[in-house]
C-alpha cells in the first residue's frame, strides 16, 4: 500500500493545494485501496508524530509527501531532505523553529529514494511542467521530509519514501495536478 500524505492550510493561506489534489486523486484513481491518503497538520510535531504513527499502523510500501511551494509553476520532485529547520512564519501550532537541527544527530541530509528522474520524464513527455529540486525548504515540508527519512532509518526500514512540492493551482491547474499523479504513481508497483 502507498501512504499518500498532503498538508492542510497554513499561514495566509485560505486552501493548500496539496490537500486539494490529494482529495480529488483519492476520488478519480484507478489505484483503489492501495492508496492510503491523509492530510496532515502543517505543524512540525504534530505531523512527524501523525507519520510514525501512520507507518506504525499501515506498514506502507511506498510513501509520497505533498506540499505546497508558493511561487512554483512546476511540479518539482525534491531530491534531498535537509537536517535544518527555520521558519519564517510558526507553523500552526504557533511553533517558529529557528536555525536549528531536525535531528541533533542526524546527518546533514538524506536522498528521496523515489523514482524521480522516471517521474520527471513521465510527465515532461506528457507536457505537464516538472521539475528537479534539490531542497524542500526549511519549513514543515523539510521537516516531515528528513524525520520521515530518519525514523525509517532507525527503524532499518527501506520504503520507498520522498516529497513532492506541488504549485498553486492558479499556477497548474488541479485535473493536470491529478493526471500527475496518476502518471507517477503506478511506477510504485504498490499492492
Amino acid at each position: 500500500m502507498l501512504l499518500l500524505t498532503a498538508f492542510n492550510p497554513f499561514g495566509q493561506l485560505t486552501h493548500n493545494a496539496s490537500e486539494q489534489v490529494l482529495t480529488a486523486f483519492l476520488a478519480q484513481t484507478a489505484l483503489g485501496s492501495s492508496v492510503h491518503g491523509v492530510v496532515l497538520p502543517t505543524e512540525f510535531v504534530a505531523a512527524r508524530t501523525h507519520m510514525q504513527e501512520l507507518v506504525a499502523r499501515l506498514k506502507p510500501e511506498a510513501i509520497v509527501m505533498l506540499g505546497v511551494a508558493e511561487g512554483r509553476s512546476a511540479i518539482n520532485l525534491e531530491h534531498f531532505a535537509l537536517n535544518i529547520q527555520d521558519a519564517r512564519m510558526p507553523d500552526n501550532a504557533g511553533f517558529k523553529p529557528r536555525h536549528c537541527p531536525v535531528e541533533a544527530e542526524g546527518p546533514p541530509a538524506f536522498r528521496s529514494s523515489l523514482p524521480l528522474e522516471l517521474w520527471c520524464n513521465l510527465l515532461n513527455d506528457e507536457g505537464i511542467p516538472c521539475e528537479h529540486s534539490y531542497e524542500a525548504g526549511t519549513y514543515v515540508c523539510n521537516h516531515l521530509f528528513y524525520s520521515t527519512h530518519f525514523d525509517l532509518a532507525s527503524q532499518a526500514l527501506t520504503i520507498p519514501a520522498g516529497f513532492v512540492h506541488l504549485p498553486p493551482l492558479e499556477m497548474l491547474p488541479l485535473e493536470i495536478q491529478v493526471k500527475a499523479l496518476n502518471l507517477m504513481l503506478p511506477s510504485l508497483s504498490i499492492k
